[in-house]
């Protein structure tokens, strides 16, 4: 009995039903990113210049596929978006190769 116990005791995991942390996971949407403050985003240029390219890059590919919607940027100007992030991430790169 003491020794069943004291097995159940220590391996009683976290994450499992009946552990400290079960279901209190808190799900953070990807978009909540978006409402940064621009001085907690400069932190971390090159993921927000990666990040801006992907958005474009799958704004493009929707609306290649259903259709572009009048009120929106037109590809090209999307296009150049794309172009200026790129250019970003890589300036990010490269400065920090410098600071190594």
């Amino acid at each position: 009995q003491q020794v069943l116990s004291y097995w159940f005791f220590n391996n009683n995991h976290n994450f499992s039903p009946g552990g400290t942390c079960y279901d209190r996971y808190q799900y953070f949407p990807d978009y909540t990113i978006d409402y940064w403050h621009p001085l907690e985003k400069a932190q971390y240029p090159k993921y927000f210049a990666t990040r801006e390219i992907r958005k474009m890059e799958h704004i493009l590919w929707w609306h290649e596929k259903y259709g572009a919607d009048p009120e929106q940027k037109t590809i090209e100007e999307m296009m150049d978006d794309v172009a200026e992030q790129r250019k970003v991430a890589k300036e990010a790169e490269e400065r920090k190769a410098i600071d190594k």
